[in-house]
């Protein structure tokens, strides 16, 4: 009764979420950061700490991509690695109950059902090895992956009442992996309410936020929409399209962390700019040298959203040459994507009423991971150019 409880709550969509009240950039930023320094703390943990707080790294690794609720995870069986010659596969339980009209039997066999996904071969590993560690310690009057008893020794906190680690100790982990290693160990600094995480700050993201940030990363990578309905179990018609409209912010978030990875390898965007580049347009430069050649072909793929061709702005190789015309070159990116996101919903609620094709969402899934990948490039050019403008103004005032 508690998990159906909890999936309800969960579920709750809020009336008053408005495109201006959605999650913020940072908000996206904090979940790369998370998967940063996670994968920085799992690289250096010793054996007990890995023991201690494999559930906030299971739990990451897998609803990250497999849109799995909190209470799914809490219920991973603990004999959920198979192996064969095609490789690791996990067991996990997805319930029956999302979308249908049945009843609640209160009994985990009945109200869920086993499901395998093929995993990397590391993460299996690591399973087996957490399994294996605790098995001496092990204890649980329900077949679930995670030990309670290692969890609670290991942080020298009083058990509860539960026979069974539940989806509160699951919180309470990832609670205690904020305080001791995130705030503890790499001294970062947790807030909220901002629009842009500086370097060391990272806001605190909850268990069922992950579930979401998969249906949108999902949403953004395949070519199958059938394939996000299936894994995320259930999705009516107004959580696709805020899922849909919710990805912008996401790639901004991804275009931004772009951008601070670029600038670790290049010291400024001036030096993309090199004499082998054709004339300056005066508002940025074009790096495709084959249209010294004549070649024209990439400009015939630079179509806009209002259908012009050869429109240097949506080109994937147009560079901008100044903040100003960065910004232009972002926004037109934006627009362009925006004006597919809208026909990708259009022609999904056409196939759902019977009304289109599954070849068509499929033209449109790629045309749209083009013009994402087109704005995840011109929001990280934006950025790196501001950065350096900002650079130059802070010299140019010492001196």
């Amino acid at each position: 009764f508690r998990l159906q409880t909890i999936d309800k709550i969960h579920d709750i969509d809020n009336p008053k979420n408005e495109a201006n009240q959605q999650r913020q950039l940072a908000h996206y930023q904090s979940y790369m950061e998370f998967d940063r320094y996670l994968e920085k703390f799992w690289a250096e943990a010793t054996m007990l700490e890995r023991i201690i707080f494999f559930p906030v790294y299971f739990w990451y690794k897998v609803t990250s991509i497999i849109p799995l609720r909190p209470t799914e995870c809490v219920l991973t069986p603990r004999n959920c690695i198979r192996r064969d010659e095609a490789g690791a596969h996990l067991s996990l339980r997805r319930t029956k109950l999302k979308g249908t009209q049945q009843s609640c039997h209160y009994n985990i066999d009945d109200d869920y059902k086993k499901v395998e996904y093929r995993i990397p071969d590391g993460l299996a590993k690591a399973i087996e090895e957490y399994i294996m560690r605790t098995q001496d310690v092990y204890r649980s009057d329900i077949d679930v992956l995670f030990c309670k008893v290692s969890q609670f020794d290991g942080l020298n906190i009083t058990h509860d009442n539960d026979e069974h680690y539940t989806y509160s100790n699951l919180n309470q982990c990832l609670s205690h992996f904020y305080s001791k290693i995130l705030v503890g160990r790499f001294s970062l600094n947790i807030v909220s309410d901002v629009d842009l995480l500086l370097d060391g700050e990272i806001e605190r993201i909850f268990l069922g936020d992950t579930r979401h940030i998969a249906l949108i990363s999902l949403s953004t990578t395949t070519r199958d929409p059938i394939i996000c309905q299936e894994l995320s179990g259930h999705i009516n018609k107004a959580t696709q399209t805020h899922y849909s409209t919710n990805r912008r912010l996401f790639l901004d978030a991804l275009g931004y962390m772009r951008a601070r990875e670029a600038h670790s390898r290049i010291p400024s965007v001036n030096t993309l700019i090199t004499s082998e580049m054709l004339v300056n347009r005066g508002k940025g430069y074009c790096t495709n040298a084959a249209i010294r050649n004549g070649d024209y072909t990439k400009c015939a793929q630079a179509v806009d959203a209002y259908g012009m061709v050869g429109n240097c702005d949506v080109c994937e190789n147009f560079l901008p040459n100044n903040h100003t015309a960065a910004v232009i070159h972002k926004a037109n990116a934006r627009k362009e994507h925006e004006t597919i996101c809208k026909l990708y919903c259009k022609a999904l609620e056409q196939l759902r009423q019977g009304l289109g094709n599954h070849e068509t969402l499929v033209s449109i899934l790629d045309r749209l991971a083009a013009t994402e990948e087109k704005y995840v490039r011109a929001s990280a050019i934006e950025r790196m150019i501001k950065q350096d403008e900002d650079q130059s103004k802070k010299e140019r005032k010492t001196l």
